[in-house]
């Protein structure tokens, strides 16, 4: 099976709603003809007629063309890469720039991802227990809604994922095979409630806003997925863990080979292509430098040095779901920043998703 890309419903209509960005747009068209529109009435030059023509014409080109509802906010003119192709690339590009022992420990640590795409959609086009990022919830018709300290906060909906959608993309099976996950958050507090119940579609019932619930409510968005590869952030832990490879830093001193060393990793993974970056695993792409990629080397050990299954158990602790901000649901994330929800291996093993834990970054 190609793993490249797939809707979370194929047979979902591409009802497109206009996301804020674009109303914005809208407006500055609206916002121009008037400006030209009363400039001609009052001074009656021919320039500013030029002008009011051309704002005119650019409005209308915007709704009927640049708006389609036809359109798919999340394809690209260009095609994308396989993941076979990106993690191929990935490793030649450290074999490069990364050199020697270090190098070779780096592209062990290689590891795949699910990026998730977000398309807007209307509500009542998405069927119940869809995936989707932002709306109502569909939950179990016997569970509450979530919250934490004894109902007084209640948390927010930021999305649920039908695992039969993620599952093909899921290279080391890390999720069940079905069921649905849901992700909920109280951010102020910096806690996350993370439910999963393996039933079926017809025991869900989509869910009304608390009247208790505070907090914004984020515009529904229908999913893709794409299987992707990551690679540690140098800005994260990972150059500790290299220095016991060989002595030094990666790229010592040298802060231009490093600048593009990370930038060829973002191009190769699809980073500057979207405007949001939603992923289930690999590695969390740090704003601020000081996260950790949960690998445990123990003393007296090198990476080069363990085998696949002692590197692997070296893993203590997985980054289970990155959400970033993102215009598509509306979705602004303490000022731009991202949700991090982390699970130790073990737990993501028996499917204990009520001990994840929760970090946000801005």
């Amino acid at each position: 099976m190609d793993n490249t890309s797939q809707s979370s419903d194929s047979k979902q209509a591409k009802k497109y709603r206009y996301t804020s960005p674009e109303y914005h747009t809208l407006f500055g068209h609206f916002f121009w003809c008037a400006v030209f529109g009363a400039a001609y009435y009052f001074f009656d030059h021919w320039l500013l007629a030029v002008g009011f023509g051309i704002a005119v014409l650019a409005l209308l080109w915007r709704l009927f063309f640049g708006l389609s509802k036809d359109y798919d906010p999340s394809e690209k003119e260009y095609p994308f890469k396989a993941p076979a192709d990106m993690k191929k690339e990935l490793l030649d590009l450290i074999a490069k720039e990364v050199p020697g022992p270090s190098g070779e420990a780096l592209a062990r640590l290689v590891r795949p991802c699910i990026r998730v795409i977000t398309k807007p959609m209307l509500e009542e086009d998405l069927p119940v227990g869809v995936s989707k990022i932002g709306g109502l919830p569909d939950l179990p018709k016997e569970v509450a809604w979530p919250f934490v300290k004894k109902e007084k906060n209640l948390c927010e909906f930021v999305g649920q994922f039908n695992l039969a959608d993620v599952s093909p993309f899921d290279e080391e099976k890390l999720l069940p095979a079905k069921g649905m996950l849901y992700f909920f958050v109280d951010a102020p507090e910096m806690e996350a409630k993370v439910l999963y119940f393996n039933v079926p579609a017809e025991a869900l019932a989509r869910r009304n806003v608390p009247a208790k619930l505070k907090v914004p409510l984020y515009e529904e968005c229908a999913l893709e997925f794409r299987q992707e590869y990551r690679v540690p952030d140098l800005a994260s832990n990972v150059e500790e863990l290299l220095k016991k490879e060989k002595d030094g830093a990666i790229f010592a001193d040298d802060e231009d080979c490093a600048e593009k060393y990370s930038g060829r990793v973002d191009e190769i993974c699809n980073t500057g292509r979207y405007s949001s970056d939603h992923h289930f695993f690999g590695y969390s792409g740090s704003i601020q430098g000081d996260l950790v990629i949960g690998v445990d080397i123990p003393e007296g050990k090198k990476i080069l040095e363990m085998s696949d299954a002692e590197l692997r158990s070296a893993q203590k602790t997985r980054l289970l779901f990155q959400l970033d901000s993102d215009s598509n649901p509306n979705m602004n994330l303490g000022d731009g920043g991202r949700y991090y929800f982390e699970i130790e291996t073990d737990d993501l093993k028996n499917a204990c998703f009520d001990k994840v834990s929760f970090m946000v970054e801005s």
